[in-house]
């Protein structure tokens, strides 16, 4: 297995991880190479003559796929191969437990690690020595579990994708772009990837925090006609779900929105038993839903969404009903798509986050790309209008509310002074999204 570390142009992080590499890969140090990128790239004999590890350095103007290609080509590269960034060491055992895992699940074309696994140092310090023994007990444990989505920060590909001609795309400027648009590629040509949990990194102090990848809204529109890319599940409603419903009942769970499935795959890990369906705008998100999901491309204000045998358990709208012209009407029509006691499962924003109210102070009422004043919000919602939508209006019961969002000492000192002013109560300052349990 060979090694590709991506390291910024850092001398103290260079140096860090050739320190760490020589100590812990001294068997097959001229396995490794050290890509590193930058515009300052003088650093006399750090660099050079490196007997060991091989190292390679590329001008910052270049980009982080096209460097990637350059030395899988240059060095003849055509087995599996572990790209890293240097930021991320791997702990015991990690990367043979990676590679078990990608030997052994047959239509695996990379392996990594979820978020959960990667570790700062904070975190470390918090477990205790028992923690870190039961941690690192067996190294060669592992539980592959596939996934849609794996942290860009360290994956494991199989040879069979490092051998294509060009296995990153040369537009993918930066590293996790690199990583993300080659894992989407391949997941749409019908191969699959796996995460293992057991598989542990430390995030140093070079990472400064920032675990993931901004997604190159270009690049990713370009290639697959996605604009946010976002694979990732809502936890909030996903939990809520798996909390109400009966695991080895063979449930209908209809998604709205659905975007590119990441709340489907994750409740299908669930609930093995369970018919998944989805409907969105985006025709290129649904390609990645189809993988696992029965979808429709449909715009749910139509109101002539047809799956057959229209009657689901859960009809799901995360983050979606904010986005819609109008909100009410769709609820009203998915009551006749409601089997006889389903639900209706729905995440929403809360305009009254002490976020935007902080905001609202200073004078300011700005939109941004994502987040609570996303630009695509058509409709704002606080505790209050959720609740008059729901019952009021659409006739449903709400069987569940609940709420997400935690404030800091400054958020605590204006939310006391905000509450000296009318009858709101402490919750509907701090939620950042409610979420919605409702049943006819």
């Amino acid at each position: 297995m060979k090694m590709i570390i991506h390291c910024p142009d850092d001398q103290k992080c260079i140096e860090f991880v050739l320190s760490y590499f020589r100590s812990s890969f001294s068997d097959c140090l001229q396995d490794i190479i050290l890509l590193v990128m930058g515009e300052n790239l003088e650093r006399g004999e750090l660099l050079r003559d490196q007997e060991d590890i091989r190292v390679v350095c590329f001008k910052e103007e270049e980009t982080a796929g096209a460097a990637l290609n350059h030395v899988i080509s240059h060095y003849g590269i055509t087995g599996d191969t572990l790209v890293l960034d240097g930021r991320y060491i791997p702990l015991k055992g990690s990367i043979e437990r990676m590679e078990k895992a990608l030997g052994e699940c047959r239509d695996a074309f990379a392996v990594g690690v979820p978020l959960s696994s990667v570790l700062d140092e904070k975190e470390m310090a918090q477990k205790s020595n028992e923690d870190m023994e039961q941690l690192f007990a067996d190294s060669t444990g592992y539980r592959p579990a596939e996934t849609l989505t794996l942290f860009e920060g360290m994956i494991l590909f199989s040879g069979s994708v490092i051998a294509e001609e060009e296995p990153f795309h040369p537009e993918a400027g930066d590293f996790g772009n690199a990583m993300w648009e080659k894992c989407m590629r391949e997941y749409l040509a019908h191969k699959r990837m796996y995460k293992v949990k057991e598989a542990f990194f430390l995030e140093t102090s070079f990472a400064k925090g920032s675990r993931r990848s901004s997604v190159d809204s270009q690049l990713f529109e370009k290639q697959f006609g996605i604009h946010y890319a976002t694979v990732g599940g809502n936890r909030d409603v996903i939990d809520i779900v798996s909390e109400t419903a009966d695991h080895d009942l063979p449930l209908r769970i209809l998604e709205i929105g659905c975007d590119c499935g990441g709340n489907l795959f994750e409740l299908k890990q669930i609930f093995k038993n369970a018919q998944l369906f989805g409907t969105d705008i985006s025709e290129g998100a649904l390609k990645v839903a189809a993988e696992f999901a029965t979808v429709k491309w449909d715009n749910i204000e139509d109101l002539k969404l047809d799956f057959g045998e229209n009657e689901f358990d859960f009809i799901l709208f995360a983050d979606v009903l904010e986005h819609l012209r109008d909100p009410l009407k769709v609820l009203v029509y998915c009551k006749k798509l409601l089997a006889n006691g389903g639900r209706i499962v729905a995440s929403i924003p809360n305009l009254m986050n002490v976020e935007v109210m902080r905001m609202l102070l200073d004078g300011h009422f700005t939109y941004a790309e994502y987040g609570l004043l996303d630009k695509t919000h058509i409709h704002m919602f606080t505790y209050h209008e959720i609740v008059k939508m729901f019952v009021d209006q659409a006739g449903y019961s709400i069987e569940r509310m609940s709420m997400n969002g935690a404030l800091n000492d400054e958020d605590e000192a204006l939310v006391e002074k905000l509450l000296s002013l009318g009858g709101a109560e402490k919750f509907m300052y701090q939620a950042y999204q409610y979420q919605v349990v409702a049943r006819l």
